[in-house]
This record gives structure tokens, C-alpha cells and sequence, in this order.
């Protein structure tokens, strides 16, 4: 009881006699700010929760506790750093790899305010992987998790800076050493069109491309994600950060840790592909929640079953879609109002549509490749999906031939096969790379994938190509059981004769302990396609 007391006493003190101004969180104006113009830069994000919600909590991680006056002294720590100890310069890269832990957020605004280029780096990938990025973006300094000191390339000619969580952390000292600057000496970049950050790609059939992101589109995602995810300053980095919202952090994904935190620290908004959901909802601690918790899932489209099952914990998805060269999240399903009057069947169908083109994303189509119009918006003629606008990279760094390839007829061509129904909405049938083609007739493997799922004992399923001699392909399942439950051949293949055409059926049905994944979490169907025709050119042989 005394120490609550003492902690509201302190609190009233510090709005009474703050410790800080607001001056203490304003940087130098560019030199292109003028009285009614001011470069988009999503640091400012930071500078004004500071300012205004000075005392609230901005990240909790594990017991740790940190303000917003906290967060952004850490980051103008940071930077300071950056620039006066490491000598970074204007546009140079900076690339950091850690776990969902506070350096991984204060690097995406501490790495900016120094006007350097964020390479953020997937703990996920290997050895090589990591290398070949460090030195495709030309990065002039490491920041790196201790746990994955092994990844560092032997011959790496830069700084490493790493974070140990112990009492003498590099990465702790290397802020300190920024704590005699002020946010005052730095300056923040003159066009909103520079180069903000580098994202690679997940190089699920080739090299990661290095896609490169602006200010203005980092700015205008994040105030989007704000309208679409409608949160609050009781509630993405930036996004979360904009409304002085609280970022739980958690190092591993541990789904006792996301209950606690679901029911005891006020959660109100969590990300999470289909197959993370389906694992929460079977948790033993799951239980319905006294208030709204809404969950933006993609990836894969969350099945009806996995829907309802959130919606009795009083956890509400919202469909996403997006892309690594669009910033992430570019579309979201229909607004509830639109169809909550609809059976739930129906509404559960339409909720697992992509819908539609977020506010600043411009536009989103569905175009035929071959002669650059528009399909038919009837639900059933299929084309690729492109976007324009605010929110599309600006290139793919050192690879124009991708680039020319990715942005014809002045449009991002995604590569993500869908329909436009005649309200509008898109739904996404397929990659190009993932149609099963066979006897002429072009086959959705997420068609398949989405009816499967609808088994109450499959955990996920992933269906590809596999070679056919009389027709060329035909549609081959893999399928994996939920922990705990048994799931056969001939159960998915008989649930499925009922609700596919025949030609559409999963000639073959494997039952698999888990399915080769990317470092993103992406399905890697490439590994089982070539499995199956691997193994039918050794029959050949």
C-alpha cells in the first residue's frame, strides 16, 4: 500500500515540478520546415507522447517498467551515440538484430533521429543469411542480442555492439555514453522522401531483396494503422507510439506470458498469424475476456471455426494484408458494421476476405498481368493485385531489374492472385507461383487449404503441385494435427468430397509434424513442391 502511495505521490510531484519541458523533446527544424510545412518523420511520434504523457507507461518487459519520458531520453541516448561515439553519418545504414525486446523499438526511432538508415535483421535467419544482408545494405555498425552472438560474421570489419541484459551491457554503456546531448543537437531529415529503412525480404526462392522504405510512407502506415486498428492512448512500433499507447514486449513467443498479459495488464490490441490464434484460444488458461481485445491476424486467411472460437473469448480479429514493400499492413476486411446483420457463417466468409485498401493506401486493384486493366468485379475472375501510393517502397536496393519488373504500368504488382467482388472487396485466391495447374484448369491452393481447415483437429495445411502423368499436376495436401489429436488421409479426403469439386480434390494427403517454414513464419511451399518432384525425377531415373 505504501509503496503505490509513494509511487502516486511521485507522479503528482512530477506534473507539479516535471523533471523535464516540453522544449527537452524538440529537435532542431530542418532547414526545409517552414511556417506551414514540416518533413513527415514518425520520430515526432515519440517527441510528442513525451511531451504530453510524459509519466505513462510507454514498454513493459518482463518487470521492467519504462516512461515516456523514459523512452525518448533512451532514444536521444541512442542517437547522440550514433553520431558523436560510432560516427554514423546521413543515410548510412545501421543494422540491428534482436527479439521483440525495448533495444529493437528505440532502434527505430533512435536510428532515424541520428538520420541513419534502420536495417532491421530477423533473429530467425542463419549465418549466412545475416552476413549477405550486412553486406548487401553496406552497414556501417552491428547492434546484435547477445543470444545470437554466433550469427556475427567472423570477418566483420565494423563495430558490434551487443545487448546482454547483465549489469554491464554494451548496449547500456553505449547509451550512457549519449546521455550529455540533447535532443536539441539533432537535426531531423530535410525531405520526407529520404530513405527511412531497409526490410529484406523473407528470400523464400532466391536472395532477399533489400526493399527500401521512405519517411512520409513509415508516417502515413503508422497514422493509418491508427484510424483502421481504431486505438487509443489506452492501446504496431510507430502506430503504438503515436497515441502514447504501452508496447508489451516478450522476448519468445510464450503463450502463458500472452494470457497473463491478456487478462491482468489491459491488452486491448495483438498481432498474430492464424496459427498463433489457434493456439491461444486452446490454451488452458483461456478464458473470455472481461473486455474487447481485437487481434489483427494475416498471413494466411483464419478460418471460420478459429473465428468463432476467438469471438467467445471476446477477442476480435481483424483480417490484415500487406506486404514487406508496402510497410506491412495495406488492407483490412470489412468494417463489423458493414456485416454484422449477416448470419455468422456468412460473416465469418467475408471476414476472411482481404476487403479493402487502407486510407493511405491509395489504391488497390486486381489487374490482368497481360493486358494491365482492371477484372470484372464478379467474385470469380481472377487477376494479380496491385497497389500505388503513399505506402509502396521506394525500390529495391541495388536490383533495378526487380524493380522495373515489380512496378510496370505505374502500378506495385504484388504477385498475390485474388478476385474483386461487386462490393469491392478483395479476396485472395493464390501466389502465381502456388496455382496447381492441371489439366488447363487453374486450381486455388488456398481454396483447398481454407476447406481443410475447417477440420476441428487440423492445426494448419498447406497444399501444392505435385507432378501428375496424365494431367500434368494435380493438388497434393500436407496437412498437420492440432497437439494431442489424430487426423488421417482418408478423414480430410472425405471431409473434402462433400465441399470440392472433383477436380479440385487433394489427390495425395500427407500428415506431417509441422511444415518448412520461413524466417518470417511463412510457409515454404517451394521445400514441399520439390520434395514431390524430386522425388518423381529419382522414379524417372
Amino acid at each position: 500500500m505504501a509503496s503505490t502511495a509513494q509511487k502516486r505521490l511521485t507522479q503528482l510531484s512530477n506534473i507539479i515540478h516535471p523533471t523535464t519541458t516540453v522544449a527537452s523533446f524538440r529537435t532542431k527544424l530542418p532547414p526545409t520546415a517552414t511556417v506551414d510545412y514540416t518533413p513527415l518523420n514518425p520520430v515526432n511520434f515519440l517527441l510528442r507522447s513525451a511531451q504530453i504523457y510524459p509519466n505513462k507507461t510507454a514498454i513493459i518487459y518482463g518487470q521492467k517498467r519504462y516512461s515516456y519520458v523514459d523512452f525518448a531520453l533512451r532514444v536521444k541516448n541512442f542517437a547522440i551515440a550514433l553520431v558523436n561515439q560510432y560516427n554514423i553519418k546521413p543515410g548510412e545504414r545501421v543494422a540491428i538484430l534482436c527479439p521483440n525486446t525495448p533495444p529493437i523499438l528505440e532502434a527505430h526511432f533512435a536510428i532515424p533521429a541520428a538520420r541513419a538508415v534502420i536495417t532491421a535483421i530477423n533473429y530467425r535467419l542463419n549465418a549466412e543469411e545475416v552476413n549477405y544482408i550486412i553486406q548487401h545494405s553496406e552497414a556501417k555498425m552491428f547492434i546484435i542480442d547477445a543470444e545470437y552472438k554466433h550469427l556475427v560474421p567472423a570477418d566483420l570489419d565494423i563495430p558490434v555492439i551487443f545487448i546482454t541484459e547483465e549489469a554491464k551491457d554494451p548496449y547500456e554503456e553505449m547509451l550512457r555514453s549519449g546521455e550529455s546531448g540533447r535532443w536539441q543537437d539533432l537535426e531531423l531529415v530535410a525531405d520526407e522522401r529520404e530513405v527511412f529503412g531497409f526490410s529484406y525480404t523473407s528470400g523464400s526462392t532466391g536472395k532477399p531483396k533489400g526493399v527500401r522504405h521512405a519517411y512520409r510512407g513509415a508516417y502515413l502506415s503508422a497514422l493509418s494503422l491508427s484510424v483502421h486498428a481504431q486505438m487509443s492512448a489506452e492501446t504496431f512500433p510507430w502506430a503504438v507510439t503515436a497515441v502514447a499507447g504501452t508496447h508489451i514486449m516478450l522476448r519468445k513467443i510464450d503463450y502463458e506470458q500472452i494470457w497473463h498479459h491478456l487478462l491482468y495488464d489491459g491488452v486491448t490490441q495483438y498481432n498474430g498469424a492464424p496459427t498463433l490464434q489457434t493456439e491461444i484460444v486452446n490454451h488452458p488458461s483461456a478464458k473470455p475476456l472481461h473486455r474487447k481485445v481485437t487481434v489483427h491476424t494475416g498471413g494466411s486467411s483464419p478460418s471460420s471455426v478459429l473465428l468463432k472460437e476467438l469471438e467467445s473469448l471476446n477477442i476480435h480479429a481483424r483480417h490484415i494484408y500487406g506486404l514487406t514493400e508496402t510497410f506491412g499492413p495495406t488492407a483490412g476486411t470489412y468494417d463489423q458494421i458493414q456485416i454484422n446483420h449477416l448470419p455468422d457463417e456468412e460473416r465469418y466468409v467475408m471476414m476472411a476476405r482481404q476487403g479493402y485498401a487502407d486510407i493511405v493506401a491509395d489504391e488497390m486493384c486486381v489487374m490482368d498481368s497481360q493486358t494491365g486493366k482492371e477484372v470484372p468485379m464478379d467474385g470469380k475472375t481472377i487477376g494479380e493485385i496491385t497497389i500505388r501510393g503513399n505506402i509502396v517502397m521506394k525500390d529495391y536496393y541495388k536490383d533495378p531489374e526487380a524493380t522495373k519488373k515489380a512496378f510496370r504500368n505505374g502500378v506495385f504488382w504484388s504477385g498475390d492472385l485474388a478476385v474483386r467482388h461487386p462490393d469491392g472487396g478483395v479476396e485472395i485466391k493464390d501466389r502465381s507461383k502456388d496455382i496447381v495447374i492441371s489439366g488447363g484448369e487453374n486450381i486455388s491452393s488456398i481454396e483447398i487449404e481454407s476447406v481443410i481447415l475447417h477440420l476441428e483437429d487440423v492445426l494448419e495445411v498447406a497444399v501444392v503441385a505435385g507432378p501428375d502423368e496424365k494431367w500434368g499436376e494435380h493438388p497434393v495436401a500436407f496437412v498437420v494435427p492440432k497437439h494431442g489429436r489424430t487426423v488421417t488421409a482418408g478423414k480430410v479426403t472425405s471431409f473434402c468430397k462433400s465441399r470440392l469439386a472433383g477436380f479440385k480434390m487433394p489427390k495425395t494427403v500427407y500428415i506431417v509434424s509441422e511444415l518448412p517454414k520461413t524466417s518470417t513464419g511463412k510457409t515454404q511451399k517451394f521445400v514441399l513442391r520439390e520434395r514431390l518432384w524430386n522425388a518423381k525425377e529419382k522414379k524417372v531415373n
